[in-house]
């Protein structure tokens, strides 16, 4: 088949890669790819030519395509979508980067929609999809990514506990080093009144020691 570019994302040429439904030979649920990332794209109007397109990994493409999830689940599972609407050529389309939180439910294929594999070129796809992932070069490629995306998740959420515990440590030390301080002057005060009470009490025995002991001295002294 003739790639066919299909559209223009980010500077990035993406090729129509399979049509798995249409409609009068117009496609309205397909797959684009690029040199390194997947797409689904479902054609939301077909007189406008408007289309949503979401990036997908090549793994949720083959759990679609073998029915282990429903196809509103793949196009939701990414943090962003494309609106798109066509012009004469793909490098005049109009396109809208948004949120996938933004994303139109009621015009996504119904919940528990699965794709049916009805035709023995989708049969072909799926076993070309699977030579991609876990072929030699595709399961490298897919675990690679994989292992990027959760060390920048790491990353991320590393760096935001590490800014929570160095402020919590910061505050700790603060306040002990008040406390000591507070301590140490009010320790200071204490330790002195202790020893002057002290000398004090000795004084003041002593004077009775001896007064007690030189009894004969008392007036009723026998």
């Amino acid at each position: 088949m003739m790639e066919q570019v299909f559209f223009i994302i980010d500077g990035k040429e993406l090729i129509l890669d399979k049509v798995l439904v249409e409609f009068d030979e117009t496609p309205v649920f397909f797959v684009c790819k690029n040199e390194k990332d997947y797409f689904i794209g479902l054609n939301i109007d077909l007189d406008e030519e408007r289309y949503i397109l979401t990036r997908i990994s090549l793994r949720g493409l083959s759990k679609m395509l073998h029915g282990r999830i429903t196809m509103r689940e793949l196009m939701l599972h990414s943090d962003k979508y494309w609106e798109i609407i066509a012009g004469e050529e793909p490098g005049e389309d109009i396109i809208y980067e948004k949120s996938i939180e933004e994303i139109p439910l009621k015009v996504l294929p119904y919940e528990g929609a699965y794709l049916k594999i009805a035709t023995k070129d989708l049969e072909a796809y799926i076993e070309e999809i699977d030579a991609n992932l876990y072929g030699e070069d595709g399961w490298e490629n897919e675990a690679v990514q994989v292992c990027m995306q959760c060390i920048e998740e790491l990353t991320r959420s590393l760096s935001d506990q590490l800014e929570i515990m160095i402020q919590q440590v910061f505050e700790n030390v603060i306040k002990d080093m008040k406390i000591r301080a507070c301590c140490d002057y009010h320790d200071g005060d204490y330790s002195k009144e202790v020893c002057k009470t002290k000398v004090e009490i000795k004084k003041v025995c002593s004077k009775t020691n001896v007064k007690l002991r030189d009894y004969k001295s008392f007036p009723y002294a026998a």
